[in-house]
């Protein structure tokens, strides 16, 4: 007790002023004197996004119910394993600035691969026309964006979905820079036959699309070749792995024709 009573032995003016200097020295910072995620540079900041972004990808599947690209993202996210899902659609909530800086970094710089059935572009024209300024100037920079034609088909009505889809192109003053691609894994044969047979069927396909050549402008025949060479380059890509495993082609005869409505006759 004596030793309390000497350490407080100071007057009361004295010790009043130590206890304030004391409260003032473990006082908690006001909130405006923390520091936030924003107060770090725009270079470490496009850093963190893009990292939470490397190897991902966003596979939208195009349908009547799907709205703008970046609504699209949210379920395709949703959709993924949940912790990357989580990492990812996060940011998109944490705050306005946060959505309006990632979503700029997101969408230039994600992997996107949307689904097109039997040459149906009707959705994607519709989503594509719908886009905002800020999710345009991203896409435009973004060089993974890749349409999988994903189709066992080739009618005149599938050939008439891919005339709209060039004179969309056309006339889209937004014009993203969209590749072309087979979806060669989903339907890959596991016999020697049947790969020489699909080989045949993109052939075809490349074939039957290479009709629309004639109609087409100088503009519409390069998105035209693109469109081609997704099923020619799938095509040879079989041929050569049959090459490697020992396989002939000749396994099926060459005057083996493609069907009008997809397949081989």
């Amino acid at each position: 007790m004596l030793r309390m009573l000497r350490r407080n032995s100071k007057g009361p003016t004295e010790f009043m002023a130590a206890r304030t200097a004391s409260t003032t020295a473990i006082e908690e910072p006001q909130p405006s004197d923390r520091l936030t995620f924003f107060h770090l540079p725009a270079e470490l900041r496009n850093e963190i996004y893009e990292h939470v972004i490397s190897d991902a990808t966003l596979s939208l599947p195009v349908t009547s119910s799907t709205g703008t690209i970046s609504q699209m993202a949210k379920v395709a996210l949703r959709r993924r394993k949940p912790a990357p899902a989580a990492s990812i659609n996060g940011l998109l909530l944490a705050s306005k600035q946060c959505r309006q800086e990632y979503l700029s970094v997101l969408l230039s710089t994600i992997n996107v691969v949307v689904e097109i059935k039997d040459f149906d572009f009707e959705n994607l024209m519709r989503v594509s026309s719908s886009l905002g300024d800020v999710e345009t100037r991203a896409l435009q920079a973004n060089r993974n964006l890749c349409l999988l034609l994903d189709t066992r088909n080739c009618t005149q009505k599938d050939l008439a979905g891919i005339r709209r889809w060039l004179d969309f192109r056309k006339d889209d003053k937004k014009l993203l820079p969209w590749k072309y691609s087979f979806p060669l894994d989903k339907h890959l044969p596991p016999s020697t036959v049947g790969r020489v047979r699909l080989m045949r069927e993109l052939e075809y396909y490349a074939d039957n699309i290479s009709t629309l050549a004639v109609d087409v402008d100088d503009g519409q025949k390069t998105e035209l070749r693109a469109i081609i060479d997704a099923f020619e380059g799938r095509a040879m890509s079989l041929e050569e792995d049959l090459g490697r495993d020992g396989q002939r082609s000749k396994s099926l005869p060459r005057n083996v024709r493609g069907l009008a409505g997809g397949g081989l006759m």
